[in-house]
């Protein structure tokens, strides 16, 4: 299955990338008053209208795997596909 290229950051964040464009990312709640685990959010182009393009979730893998599904989802819609590795086109040589 096609999905985003993830890097960890010194942080402790996650940044998902498509091909080399970061589309997405996850991070530790450390608000007191939020409920404890993983805030994701996709942010890689504009939503339709009524998709929510973040959330939370307890774990970390389960707040990767939000944040793939809304990005395919979002690349279904669009009519696109997953950069997975980046594809190079050549260039027609001009005569």
């Amino acid at each position: 299955m096609n999905t985003l290229r993830w890097e960890h950051q010194r942080a402790g964040s996650w940044f998902g990338y498509s091909g080399e464009l970061m589309v997405a990312m996850v991070v530790r709640v450390s608000d007191e008053n939020a409920p404890e685990g993983w805030h994701w959010r996709v942010d890689g182009a504009r939503n339709p209208v009524g998709w929510l393009n973040a959330g939370h979730r307890k774990t970390v893998d389960a707040a990767r795997m939000a944040a793939v599904r809304y990005w395919k989802r979002w690349l279904d819609h669009a009519g696109l596909m997953l950069a997975d590795p980046p594809h190079h086109i050549p260039l027609k040589k001009s005569a």
